[in-house]
């Protein structure tokens, strides 16, 4: 009761729906205006602007959506905590569960335990309720659940999630908490995406403006930006797109010999 008090007080007492909103169109803006001046003033190449604007959209989706709130995060999330021990030579216990820090199992209990996990006001002071830039405990725990490569999906390959395999143990070796330790992870999926989309817009030979229309899609946008494989098998499409259409309309050379 106490929290649910603290949590209304600060709703009550503060703009922060506002500031967010304000932020968000105000990067969005900036993001137009800055493709306005890359494309028609200093003739900068297409694809080097749609880096630039998955990157300022992607920062603004990356804030729209609080940690979890999107497409089973937690359940990836675990997959890539299995992964990152997998990198730092931490085994599984004995039933075959993920071994957490402390502070992040605590982090992920609690989040589990809310009944609906939307992007709304409330889930960002549940959010600010649990931050810590600094790991508050690091003794490893069993934290009961199996990862979707114990349990044989498919899909969970670590190619699928490799950047963000990449952020969350930089986060740990950093010592960073458990919601900063995600939001690099998911960072760094934003980049590598972005680089991957811009690497096909680069390629295709023809339709390179509706490539960068459809990367900028929200629902493409929110995956890029989730702690998920989507993200990155994204990218991968994109990139077979623009191959498949290079060899389409390249020109072979006939010898009339």
């Amino acid at each position: 009761v106490q929290e649910s008090d603290i949590s209304i007080g600060l709703y009550q007492q503060t703009n922060l729906g506002y500031f967010l909103l304000i932020g968000i169109l105000l990067l969005s803006l900036i993001c137009l205006w800055v493709s306005f001046i890359l494309l028609f003033i200093y003739k900068t190449a297409l694809w080097k602007t749609a880096i630039v604007l998955l990157m300022g959209f992607g920062m603004a989706y990356l804030f729209i959506f609080p940690s979890g709130t999107v497409n089973d995060t937690w359940r990836h999330y675990i997959t890539v905590y299995d992964y990152s021990n997998d990198l730092l030579g931490i085994p599984k216990d004995d039933s075959g569960t993920v071994m957490m820090r402390k502070s992040d199992l605590d982090t992920y209990v609690r989040y589990r335990a809310i009944p609906n996990l939307n992007p709304c006001i409330d889930q960002y002071f549940e959010e600010f309720d649990e931050f810590s830039w600094r790991c508050a405990d690091k003794t490893l725990v069993a934290s009961g659940e199996k990862s979707l490569v114990t349990r044989g999906n498919n899909a969970s390959s670590m190619v699928a999630y490799f950047p963000q395999i990449v952020g969350l143990t930089v986060g740990r070796l950093l010592s960073l908490g458990a919601i900063p330790c995600i939001f690099l992870a998911r960072f760094i999926q934003l980049v590598c995406v972005a680089l991957m989309i811009g690497f096909a817009v680069k390629l295709i030979p023809v339709g390179k403006e509706m490539l960068l229309l459809l990367s900028l899609v929200p629902i493409f946008m929110q995956q890029i930006t989730a702690l998920s494989y989507d993200g990155v098998a994204f990218g991968f499409a994109f990139l077979l797109i623009a191959l498949c259409v290079k060899f389409r309309f390249e020109k072979t050379a006939v010898s009339t010999e």
